[in-house]
């Protein structure tokens, strides 16, 4: 890796806490992006607004929801469950802030979590924005921001 990509990680990261800060008052990117978390692809997490109001999206876009039969800080959604509700899984690099964060799953992978809930995408959703595993079974929740 050349130096010049190495010696832009860490002002990448420090503009996107900036940001995320901001962010949390303004829209700075559209109705899209306006929550922002380094990654080491450098995708950020996003808002959409969607028939279920402004929720927190993956970075492609689609809906991120909350199980209800999570423990705090901890998934209990596995085999058949994860199939239909596939974690949001975070990288070795990847950096937490401000509310979102990572857990660690059984198999040693690291999922985000928003307020110490694991999150997931649904299957179902087919395109950005959709919100279909909104109140499924009453124990899957979209994430609503503001």
């Amino acid at each position: 890796m050349s130096k010049l990509n190495t010696a832009w990680r860490p002002v990448a990261a420090a503009a996107c806490f900036s940001l995320l800060a901001a962010c949390s008052q303004h829209h700075l990117f559209s109705r899209q992006r306006d929550i922002i978390v380094y990654q080491p692809s450098g995708q950020s997490f996003v808002s959409m607004q969607t028939t279920a109001g402004k929720v927190l999206a993956a970075p492609n876009g689609m809906t991120l929801y909350t199980y209800d039969k999570d423990a705090e800080g901890k998934s209990t959604c596995y085999g058949d469950c994860a199939q239909n509700w596939p974690p949001m899984l975070g990288g070795a690099t990847s950096k937490e802030a401000d509310f979102l964060t990572l857990t660690t799953r059984t198999d040693g992978t690291k999922q985000w979590m928003a307020n110490k809930k694991p999150l997931y995408t649904f299957a179902q959703d087919k395109r950005p924005g959709e919100v279909k595993g909104d109140n499924f079974h009453n124990v899957w929740h979209v994430v609503r921001v503001q």
